[in-house]
């Protein structure tokens, strides 16, 4: 008895023990579904705000906004003064409120503003200079006096007008010289670059004259030294001297001064030091980021620069390296640069061009929050993984299901270690170049992007680009009449030569029978689509169609695959392969499958052939039917070669499918318009398959 009374205490224990265990697991099972919900739920936010940082923008007031500003500089106090396509220079503060407006001094653009010692400078396009006092423009400006203020100003003449732009005309002023010098694209009888110094009291001096249009890659002043270079040779000019310093093995496209250091950027995308003391290369450093160094500028000691195919970057001098990446249009250019900020001018829309205002910290906010919000999506798929385990965790029966599941995957893959190892080199393919290929897709479907160049994540805007574009509509239209009739090129006519060939009875017959409709199949399908295009369909009255109308018709000439009826030129195509046998072979391999006495049984009980096809051969063969549907679906979606061989991928493509159209988007570089379109194909097809799928497993059931 007491033996007995001890099993069952220790059982009671067992259970108790075991209940309690089970009660901890739940805890802990609750406690990590808590943990998870509250990081997925942060990391979720993390994208909300990582999405607006990173598209955060400085725009100009609104009272700016219609100003066709094409130059602007920044003081140090502040003050943004600003020159117009028009000619008109004025001042805003950092509240955008106007401080001063003088007006047009010239007719002509503005290509340059730069201010030194309490004085404006303003370049025009006709090569024209205006100096002024900024307390001069307030004043006039607040006694709003009528007449031009152009006779307030020190006017300045170079010896030839610019026939350049903003982008190669630079301004830099020497304080100790009481000088400035003038580098641009001068129009002499040809475009050629110059750089001119003015000073008081003396005419305008050429600095420096390119031979041809070779550009003079940027200048820059430290210490009343003037850096420039020309070529691939760096340059000093110091008491109206020249001085050669130093030459590179590649162009220089930009040059930068500090106190004890001059920088270039080489069109090889190198960023080259060189000690001014010594006249020595110190350093020279490969740059990562592809910059289109047509577009490369002083921004004081630094650089700034476009990207090639779009965006901007900044070349920190002292760290030796790009600190900035950033997107922006191809059609964005930059009408100010300095160490501190920098303005964008997109041209996107001609007609309504935007200027955007960007200080450096907000632009390495930018970047930083792009970088992030891929970090913060992978995050909160990983929180949203543990919170469904987590929380189907708590319940014991799915515990137990996980913990056996996992016992007997382990057993499984140990008993038959040979053939799953067998299997990683397949598999490991298959993800490689299938799976990660597939989901770099959907990442890129979400970005503007460019291999290896530029990579920039825009959110939805790509599919807004896609599903507001009638012509893609009009593709999607097109699509689905070649589906329908694909599927039933596919099913109909096939079947149909199938059991003709399988009522034959002498096997002789129907063996040639065989091989003379299977020969045509062998033609390459680029052969028969020109065949069917040229040699049918052609414009000529010696293609087929037109020989055989213009028996009953003389003179009939069609012009089918490029006529000017959508629907002629659909039902053309449609008609290419006519008679469609297609996979007639697999139908008739299903039919002789068939047990023959099912129909000898047909037979007897009187059973026509006609109806023994509805009745019999055609639910008998519902899997190769199946798969002949699934496969023709999948094909005429993803079919473009037939219309790229009649049409090419240009836009002005008269039939246009989204496989075709998608095609076009990738090789004009619009990858991520492309992967849009492919992600859209790829949910068509895959609700298809999954409905097909499971009207099959309900079948089965």
């Amino acid at each position: 008895m007491n033996d007995l009374h001890r099993n069952e205490t220790d059982a009671e224990n067992d259970d108790r023990t075991a209940i309690k265990q089970n009660r901890n697991t739940r805890l802990l099972f609750l406690l990590g579904l808590i943990a998870a919900l509250i990081l997925f739920a942060t990391s979720v936010a993390m994208i909300a705000v990582s999405a607006v940082k990173s598209n955060e923008k400085m725009s100009l007031g609104e009272d700016f906004q219609n100003y066709d500003i094409i130059k602007l500089f920044v003081a140090e106090d502040g003050l943004r003064i600003a020159g117009t396509q028009q000619g008109e220079v004025f001042a805003f503060d950092e509240e955008d409120e106007l401080c001063w407006n003088v007006g047009k001094l010239n007719d002509k653009a503005v290509y340059d503003i730069v201010g030194s010692g309490g004085r404006i400078y303003v370049v025009y396009a006709d090569g024209t200079i205006y100096s002024f006092r900024e307390e001069d423009a307030q004043r006039y400006s607040a006694e709003a006096v009528e007449e031009s203020f152009s006779a307030q100003c020190e006017v300045f003449r170079a010896s030839y007008s610019i026939g350049g732009n903003v982008a190669n005309t630079q301004i830099l002023v020497s304080e100790a010289e009481n000088a400035f010098y003038l580098r641009g694209v001068f129009n002499d009888g040809g475009n050629r670059y110059y750089i001119f110094r003015f000073a008081d009291g003396e005419n305008c001096q050429t600095v420096k004259r390119a031979a041809g249009t070779f550009p003079i890659g940027g200048m820059a002043l430290r210490n009343d030294t003037l850096w420039f270079s020309y070529r691939d040779t760096l340059y000093s000019y110091i008491d109206g001297k020249e001085n050669k310093i130093v030459a590179f093995d590649e162009t220089v496209a930009a040059v930068s001064a500090s106190d004890t250091e001059v920088s270039v950027i080489t069109q090889g995308n190198a960023l080259v030091v060189v000690d001014p003391e010594t006249f020595q290369i110190t350093d020279r450093v490969p740059l990562k980021t592809t910059l289109d160094t047509n577009y490369v500028f002083s921004s004081g000691e630094n650089f700034i620069a476009k990207i090639k195919n779009g965006g901007v970057a900044l070349i920190e001098t002292e760290r030796r390296a790009v600190t900035l990446t950033m997107s922006a249009s191809d059609k964005s250019n930059f009408i100010l640069w300095n160490d501190d900020c920098f303005m964008l001018r997109d041209t996107s829309d001609v007609e309504n061009p935007i200027v955007l205002f960007y200080s450096v910290s907000l632009a390495k906010s930018i970047a930083t929050f792009s970088s992030l919000l891929w970090v913060f999506i992978a995050l909160s798929l990983v929180f949203a993984i543990a919170a469904a385990v987590f929380g189907f965790g708590i319940r014991d029966d799915f515990r137990a299901k996980m913990k056996d599941g996992a016992k007997d995957l382990c057993l499984e893959l140990w008993k038959k270690k040979p053939i799953y190892l067998a299997l990683v080199i397949p598999f490991a393919l298959l993800i490689t170049f299938y799976y990660v290929p597939m989901v770099l897709g959907f990442s890129i479907a979400f970005m503007e992007y460019i291999p290896g160049e530029k990579q920039v994540f825009v959110g939805w805007a790509n599919f807004v680009a896609v599903l507001t574009d009638a012509t893609f509509w009009n593709s999607v239209l097109t699509m689905l009449i070649f589906l329908v009739a694909d599927l039933l090129k596919a099913l109909i006519p096939p079947l149909l030569i199938a059991e003709l060939i399988f009522a034959v009875r002498c096997k002789r017959f129907s063996l040639w029978t065989r091989i003379l409709l299977f020969i045509p199949g062998i033609l390459p399908g680029v052969a028969t689509a020109l065949i069917w295009s040229q040699g049918i369909f052609g414009a000529t009255q010696n293609s087929l169609m037109n020989a055989l109308i213009g028996l009953f018709v003389p003179g009939f000439v069609q012009n089918w695959i490029n006529s000017a009826s959508y629907a002629t030129r659909i039902c053309s195509i449609i008609a290419f392969g006519l008679p469609w046998i297609g996979s007639y072979l697999i139908f008739y391999g299903a039919l002789g499958g068939i047990n023959e006495s099912i129909f000898e049984a047909a037979e007897l009980d009187g059973c026509t052939w006609f109806e023994r096809i509805v009745k019999m051969d055609i639910p008998l063969i519902v899997p190769q039917i199946k798969y002949i549907f699934i496969t023709s679906f999948i094909a005429s979606v993803q079919n473009y070669a037939t219309l790229y061989i009649l049409y090419g991928a240009e836009s002005g493509a008269l039939v246009k499918t989204p496989a075709l159209l998608m095609y076009g988007e990738i090789m004009s570089g619009n990858y991520g318009v492309a992967s849009v379109m492919g992600v859209l194909l790829f949910a068509f097809l895959g609700v298809v398959m999954v409905l097909n799928f499971r009207s099959q497993k309900e079948q089965v059931q």
